[in-house]
């Protein structure tokens, strides 16, 4: 069986967001039979600012055009697995 952290590797692995830093649209992709089932976005606060659930689909393009300049995290929720990562709108 495989281990709990090559597993989240392997999640981490096949998530790519772009561009990074964004201006007003970041697209997510996952691959290898993965899918995305939900997504949130938090401020540097902690704060929700975003979320987006049943999405059943390997890519996701995300108009964040409403979003402040400044640091981000987005948590994506595949069929695999959870991982949080740091985002860049300028």
């Amino acid at each position: 069986t495989q281990s709990r952290s090559s597993a989240a590797s392997d999640v981490y692995k096949r998530q790519s967001l772009y561009p990074n830093p964004f201006n007003n649209s970041l697209t997510l992709k996952t691959t290898l039979n993965n899918h995305i089932d939900s997504i949130e976005l938090y401020d540097i606060s902690g704060r929700i600012v975003l979320t987006k659930t049943e999405i059943n689909a390997s890519s996701k393009m995300l108009n964040l055009e409403g979003l402040t300049s400044g640091s981000y995290f987005v948590k994506i929720t595949t069929n695999k697995g959870t991982i949080t990562k740091k985002i860049i709108k300028y």
